[in-house]
């Protein structure tokens, strides 16, 4: 639910639809973690509009507190 709420929020606050396309999306933390976003990672690319080949997963450090460091790119425009 993390990542998606990134999602959601990056969207809110460019004060786009939460339907609009998001061309990358950038997921880093531990292996974990990762692990136990894979079994619910498509619920989330569907829910957030993702384009699945835009979806890049690394390891690496997450803020204090959070299971991921999420970068967010927004489509340049909504898909027709």
């Amino acid at each position: 639910m993390e990542v998606l709420a990134k999602i959601r929020g990056t969207k809110t606050t460019s004060q786009k639809s939460l339907r609009w396309p998001v061309e990358r999306l950038e997921i880093a933390g531990s292996e974990s973690a990762r692990l136990a976003l894979a079994p619910v990672l498509d619920d989330v690319l569907r829910a957030g509009n993702v384009v699945a080949a835009g979806v890049d997963q690394t390891e690496g450090p997450s803020p204090e507190g959070e299971n991921f460091a999420v970068t967010v790119v927004l489509a340049d425009e909504m898909e027709k």
